[in-house]
């Protein structure tokens, strides 16, 4: 789950197998790179909220 931006637009997430990965900033390359480009449903990325 993305969580939301920081001020230098790296990426935050909520990793539930992972506290570590949770707490740190990620680049926006590293998160496109991971995204899956054959999500259904629209994705790989939905707005909620």
């Amino acid at each position: 789950v993305l969580r939301g931006v920081t001020s230098e637009g790296k990426i935050l997430v909520a990793d539930p197998a992972s506290y570590d990965r949770s707490n740190k900033a990620w680049d926006m390359s590293i998160i496109l790179n991971e995204a899956s480009r054959s999500a259904g449903s629209g994705g790989p990325f939905w707005i909620i909220g």
